[in-house]
């Protein structure tokens, strides 16, 4: 399936259709759905571009109807996919409808799907900053988090896809004719030069407050998006010329936007992966993907399957000088006293954040970090719990 030749605009009506809460939503690590819940289409097998899609086929399961709804939603009401509690998946794999559901008349409700845990339909702050970008009133917006019929429920497709799929140029166009509109009369700082930090984040590369001291000396602002309002991070995104992230959500915040004059270069926490290349490709005026001889170690899920998603990524000081110096075009020493206090730090408030997740308590957890350890090279890695 291409989505260039696909219209991303094309609405699809279906009547009384029910919605449930959703059972599995990103749940594959502990052997879950990733994608149960929301809409029980009546035609499941072909219902096509109303489901959620990746890599341009289906990829949710079909949800149980345990027990009939009891609410019903008169007029006209808007699917826009899950909330997802993650701030990048939020984007990739639900965002990608909201644009085209916002230029759609008539709406009186927009659903948007949880679990039913989420007993008092909250929506999430990062949902919500999401939905203002694209100016959908949050008032009408309903968490489906009980079992619901819609009277009549339009549908949009995904506008793109977290893997394989790319933005068509009619789309990327409304994203530029979108953030013009949203910063017409936006002040704020703007950095010529930027480093997008993780190292405020649980998940990020060993040593990055080090790193972001290297950049500063560079000349490079650091900003930490979790700091920030999501309209900050997008004003400075649109006007830098020069963009460093390390591998992580915050690149996907660039689908938020169509055209984007920056460079881009990406420090990836994972080797060898060009995470949303063909996502973020098409925005930019140029990007690349550096590798910084990562050592990854990490324990392993709740099924005892193991988890480098979870990892904590260890660059070597010869790695992170290479990328470096690549991104400032000069030879960039790295001070090894400071970076492995830096990665020792890292690696401590790591294991402490590990030391709380159910996953920690498995069988297998242990003897899957330690051979982690062993196959990154790091058997002089000192770990204390």
């Amino acid at each position: 399936m291409n989505e260039c030749v696909l219209d991303f605009s094309i609405a699809q009506f279906s009547e009384n259709v029910p919605l449930v809460p959703f059972s599995g939503l990103m749940d594959s690590p502990s052997g879950g759905s990733f994608h149960r819940g929301g809409p029980v289409w009546g035609d499941w097998e072909i219902a096509g571009r109303k489901r959620y899609l990746n890599r341009g086929n289906p990829a949710d399961d079909k949800p149980d109807l345990l027990r009939e709804p009891q609410d019903k939603l008169g007029g006209l009401s808007a699917w826009i996919g899950p909330q997802f509690p993650h701030f990048g998946h939020l984007i990739a794999d639900a965002a990608t409808r909201f644009l085209a559901t916002s230029k759609q008349s008539g709406i009186d409700t927009f659903l948007i799907g949880d679990k039913e845990d989420n007993q008092y339909g909250l929506l999430r702050p990062t949902t919500r900053s999401v939905l203002d970008w694209f100016d959908i009133d949050t008032s009408r917006v309903r968490v489906a988090n009980r079992p619901t019929t819609s009277e009549v429920l339009v549908t949009l497709p995904q506008s793109e896809q977290r893997d394989r799929i790319g933005p068509c140029p009619k789309y990327l166009d409304l994203l530029t004719q979108h953030q013009h509109s949203k910063f017409w009369n936006h002040s704020g700082a703007i950095f010529q030069k930027c480093f997008v930090s993780r190292a405020g984040m649980p998940a990020h590369i060993a040593g990055e407050s080090y790193l972001e001291a290297v950049f500063s000396e560079l000349g490079f602002q650091i900003i930490r998006p979790e700091t920030m309002s999501l309209s900050d991070q997008l004003w400075i995104y649109v006007n830098a010329n020069e963009l460093v992230f390390t591998e992580g959500s915050a690149l996907h915040s660039l689908q938020l936007l169509g055209s984007v004059r920056a460079r881009v270069w990406v420090i990836n926490r994972r080797p060898n992966g060009r995470l949303g290349d063909h996502l973020f490709s098409p925005r930019v005026s140029a990007i690349d993907y550096l590798e910084a001889e990562i050592g990854l170690i990490h324990g392993c899920r709740l099924s005892g399957e193991p988890a480098p998603e979870t990892g904590l990524a260890i660059p070597t000081s010869h790695g992170l000088s290479k990328c470096l110096s690549i991104i400032s075009g000069k030879n960039v020493a790295i001070n090894s006293q400071e970076y492995e206090k830096a990665i020792k730090t890292d690696v401590e408030i790591w294991l402490k954040h590990e030391t709380k997740q159910k996953r920690y308590g498995h069988s297998s957890y242990l003897s899957t970090l330690m051979k982690s350890v062993k196959n990154a090279g790091l058997e002089g890695l000192s770990l204390r719990f």
